[in-house]
């Protein structure tokens, strides 16, 4: 993912990298308040980025085409800059208004916060459910004194 990056025009790989900060999905006025950059100068850099599949358009907003591609934008950036993009991004989505769940979610990306398989816990309670329900011999031992 860094070299398909490192191919791209400067401006594009800026803009990757300021929408990672927003979220899997966020709006061109998101975009540019966080890049600094007017809606017109985003097009270039938007149109590149969509050519090559790192962006799609869902439901009148914009999204990286997968949460793998988000990860290795995000990845690609020190930890340094990324933290300080993300405090700008949600800076800028709770100045729009989102709620803070939105600002959280878009911050601890949104690939973590899938449930969990309820059947890793279920087979552990049913295997010692079924264990309790079936009648077990008692030892011949049990019951009687130790001699």
């Amino acid at each position: 993912m860094r070299d398909r990056l490192s191919r791209m025009p400067e401006p594009a790989e800026r803009v990757a990298t300021a929408a990672a900060s927003l979220g899997r999905r966020f709006t061109v006025e998101d975009l540019a308040a966080l890049s600094g950059l007017s809606v017109p100068e985003l097009l270039p850099p938007i149109r590149s980025l969509m050519q090559a599949d790192l962006f799609t358009e869902f439901d009148g907003r914009l999204a990286f085409g997968h949460d793998l591609i988000r990860d290795a934008v995000r990845a690609s950036v020190p930890t340094a800059v990324r933290r300080a993009l993300d405090r700008r991004g949600a800076d800028v989505l709770l100045a729009r208004g989102a709620l803070p769940v939105e600002v959280a979610t878009a911050a601890r990306g949104q690939r973590r916060t899938r449930r969990r398989s309820r059947h890793r816990r279920v087979w552990p309670t049913r295997r010692r459910s079924s264990a309790l329900l079936i009648p077990q011999p008692r030892p011949s031992w049990l019951g009687k004194p130790w001699r």
